[in-house]
């Protein structure tokens, strides 16, 4: 960046050392948030926190915080925007970690909405008489993190097979009561917004499918010298379907010949394991269900470059950085920036330095008293709580 000057009332110019076709389109998410500069140094550190709460501008303003139970939201009747002026005078978040606890609270009316509602909660839901449960956009790819590439899962031939010998197909219908597809790609089709459905499926197409075949992961495998070595896979309670998943993978593991042991962790500390290198020490997969903010595919290939800090596993491969490089600096309407990104993704399913598993849509559960909710994944940045109304 070369720099940023306040060059109007409402107005702030960056200058950019070098093009990046994803600058102006994180704007519109959480890089671009604009905050009250007097309340960020007054409140310090404490900043977001229940002791302090936030300084929000929007349909609604921040009233309370019961740290671990919910927050509390009331209207802000001189909001700009007479399109979304809340309907509701107040809306209330909850905190229901446990799943069950969640399901029977809106199922008995308890609560009114939420979302990612777990997969073998569906038939309860769906046969309830409280509400409904609905199925939108999403832009996640559960995923198989390789955290470390300098042993064994660094060689190319041993993570395909391990994805050749993951039931991907059972994990969608254990996992997820069949609510999901098999990933064919590193990133869901409608993150390629603007480029013709017949071409992006004509891409997603001309890519590896790694179809379950046991017998030729078991042949991939030997030839890459697998004879029993440990892996670390790490998982998580607080991941749906998490048990279904890593029992599935590591079942996989042990048919190619590897050692897997599975190591469970707490929410508060996987979470770590995004941010902190020590974390994955001693780590060879993680899983995550990892989504994009913008519906644009180097949000998810840039993470892959050489370097990156979401690149977890160091994975570096030079024709796949050539072909990111070109797409960030790119027009975003460029032909050839499609073609550039079609290559990133080509290498990546190739090498695979993630292990792509499967693809749910949002799932949302909406209560018989409200309406004005869109189950998509937009809720992250949208003002979903404008729109709620009574019934």
């Amino acid at each position: 960046m070369r720099s940023i000057e306040k060059t109007g009332d409402h107005e702030v110019t960056v200058r950019l050392k070098k093009p990046d076709s994803m600058f102006n389109q994180y704007m519109a998410v959480s890089p671009g948030t604009i905050e009250s500069a007097k309340t960020l140094a007054a409140a310090g550190k404490d900043y977001g926190n229940a002791s302090s709460g936030v300084n929000c501008t929007g349909p609604f303003q921040f009233d309370s915080w019961q740290q671990g139970e919910k927050i509390t939201l009331s209207r802000y009747d001189d909001y700009w925007d007479d399109d979304l002026r809340a309907r509701s005078g107040k809306v209330e978040f909850v905190f229901l970690p446990d799943p069950n606890t969640r399901v029977n609270a809106w199922a008995s009316g308890q609560v009114d909405g939420g979302w990612m509602v777990p997969a073998n909660a569906f038939p309860q839901l769906r046969a309830s008489d409280a509400g409904d449960l609905y199925y939108g956009e999403n832009t996640s790819v559960t995923s198989e993190i390789v955290s470390d590439t300098s042993g064994i899962l660094g060689d190319t031939r041993v993570r395909r097979a391990l994805l050749m010998a993951t039931d991907r197909k059972g994990i969608v219908e254990a996992g997820e009561q069949g609510v999901a597809d098999v990933a064919r790609s590193m990133v869901t089709a409608n993150t390629w917004l603007g480029v013709p459905d017949e071409k992006v499926q004509d891409h997603v197409e001309s890519l590896p499918t790694y179809d379950h075949d046991l017998e030729a992961a078991k042949a991939l495998a030997k030839e890459a010298g697998v004879d029993g070595q440990r892996i670390v896979i790490a998982t998580t309670p607080a991941f749906q379907a998490a048990d279904v998943i890593t029992a599935a993978v590591a079942q996989a593991a042990r048919d190619i010949g590897l050692d897997p042991k599975i190591e469970t962790i707490s929410p508060d500390k996987y979470t770590t394991l995004f941010s902190d290198p020590a974390a994955r020490k001693g780590i060879d997969l993680f899983l995550t269900n990892w989504y994009t903010s913008l519906a644009d595919p180097m949000e998810f290939f840039g993470v892959l470059r050489t370097g990156q800090f979401s690149n977890y596993g160091a994975w570096s491969d030079p024709a796949f950085d050539t072909a990111a490089l070109a797409a960030l600096d790119a027009e975003v309407d460029h032909p050839k920036r499609v073609d550039d990104m079609a290559e990133a993704d080509r290498i990546a399913m190739e090498e695979l330095p993630w292990l792509p598993l499967y693809t749910a849509p949002t799932s949302m559960w909406l209560g018989d008293r409200i309406t004005g909710v869109q189950p998509s994944i937009a809720f992250l940045y949208y003002p979903l709580a404008a729109t709620i109304g009574a019934k």
